[in-house]
């Protein structure tokens, strides 16, 4: 554990951190006070490569969770207070770790296509059982509190369609929009 970087930084409140490994340090004092407990042995080090991103995903993944005596807006309150500052714009270790961040984030063609075809190659009856009878995979727009999915669905692809430009290409049935055509047939 890289106890320096909590030695470092955390100047207001208390944040109490229980190792991987079961061992515990205390930072800072007064309030607000918090306690983090990683229940992964390199959790803290994906964390200083990339916080912005992977203060959330690790969390999500189990890396880390607010201890029993604790609750996750303590620990978040704890944490903004104490290293938002040296995350901020500014200075110059950010275009630094701005670059470093995007090239540990690039993606090759190959990774970005296997990327895609994980996460949208599924059996369709997967996307029947999820999203409405069109298959939208977007946000709504609804105009009313009662207003059904179907009809926002509806009201988003008219709204994309104007921004595009699209119009319907004369008497021809079906969902061509000049040339384009939508996988779901929901433009109309």
């Amino acid at each position: 554990m890289r106890w320096s970087i909590f030695e470092r930084y955390i100047r207001t409140g208390q944040l109490t951190v229980i190792a991987a490994n079961g061992e515990q340090r205390t930072f800072g004092c007064g309030e607000p006070h918090a306690t983090i407990e990683f229940t992964s042995a390199d959790c803290l080090s994906r964390l200083l490569r990339n916080p912005q991103l992977n203060l959330g995903e690790t969390y999500m993944q189990g890396g880390w969770c607010p201890a029993l005596d604790s609750d996750l807006y303590a620990v978040l309150l704890v944490l903004r207070l104490n290293f938002e500052q040296s995350l901020a714009p500014g200075g110059i270790s950010w275009p630094l770790r701005s670059a470093a961040a995007f090239m540990r984030s690039w993606n090759s063609l190959t990774a970005s296509r296997r990327n895609v075809s994980h996460h949208y190659d599924l059996d369709e009856a997967l996307f029947r059982a999820c999203l409405d009878t069109d298959l939208h995979y977007s946000c709504a727009y609804f105009t009313g509190l009662s207003e059904p999915l179907e009809a926002a669905q509806k009201a988003k692809c008219e709204h994309i369609a104007r921004k595009l430009c699209l119009r319907r290409l004369g008497p021809i049935p079906g969902p061509a929009l000049s040339g384009l055509r939508n996988r779901s047939d929901s433009i109309r």
